[in-house]
């Protein structure tokens, strides 16, 4: 039987695979070639990831273009990889063979707008462990401009949840233990004044504060400050 192999660059050379079509293929076989490119992969074999630290896609207008051409493939995990680290996940990804990991935005987007399949890159080698996976989703989104500041909260709990260590996360994001502590506190806000802290309405500093003090106090606190600002002239 004949075997993939590599091209330079880690691109595979599909010509090796003629002879290994059927029961016994890389391409279609419970462990797919890593770094494989799938065009036009039907949305109802694809799921999102469970793990999105993304609590919220936001509006999907900017991607309505993704009706007729897809600019960038999303990243993908095979379903039986994703349940070997996250079991539990299971009703989560139901029958679609495919998680995506980076790319939710345009999954979503995709069935808005009525696309029928999306390109993907399978990358079974992202999961190697949980840390790895929930890195790789978490670093795509820190970059992102509309990542607001509680779902940036939201996602380094996670990678502190997982790692089983603040310090360790901290080191793995390269922030310091106390920047990764306020950024956690932020969680405690009652979800009223975190909505505030993503409009903008509240602010980083002042939001740090009012966690500190018990939830049931926060907005009277928040309301009794906002009474002593002095008004326009």
């Amino acid at each position: 039987m004949a075997t993939s192999q590599k091209s330079r660059g880690g691109r595979v050379d599909f010509t090796s695979l003629v002879s290994s079509v059927g029961d016994r293929s890389p391409v279609d076989a419970g462990t797919p070639v890593d770094g494989q490119f799938r065009p036009d992969v039907p949305i109802a074999e694809l799921v999102a990831n469970p793990r999105n630290p993304r609590s919220s896609l936001g509006s999907l207008d900017d991607l309505s273009s993704i009706a007729e051409r897809q600019l960038q493939p999303g990243t993908v995990i095979t379903s039986a990889r994703w349940l070997e680290l996250w079991p539990e996940d299971n009703e989560a990804i139901g029958a679609a063979r495919w998680v995506v990991v980076n790319g939710c935005r345009r999954l979503a987007a995709s069935e808005k707008f009525g696309r029928k399949g999306l390109d993907v890159v399978v990358r079974d080698s992202l999961a190697t462990s949980k840390e790895s996976v929930l890195w790789a989703s978490i670093v795509e989104n820190l970059d992102r401009r509309d990542f607001d500041v509680v779902e940036e909260a939201e996602a380094v709990n996670l990678l502190v949840t997982e790692l089983g260590s603040a310090s360790r996360a901290a080191v793995k994001l390269g922030k310091s233990e106390g920047w990764m502590s306020q950024r956690r506190a932020l969680l405690r806000l009652e979800p009223e004044l975190r909505e505030k802290l993503r409009s903008g309405d509240l602010a980083i500093r002042d939001a740090r504060e009012l966690a500190q003090i018990p939830s049931v106090e926060q907005v009277a606190a928040w309301s009794s400050r906002q009474k002593k600002q002095p008004g326009p002239d």
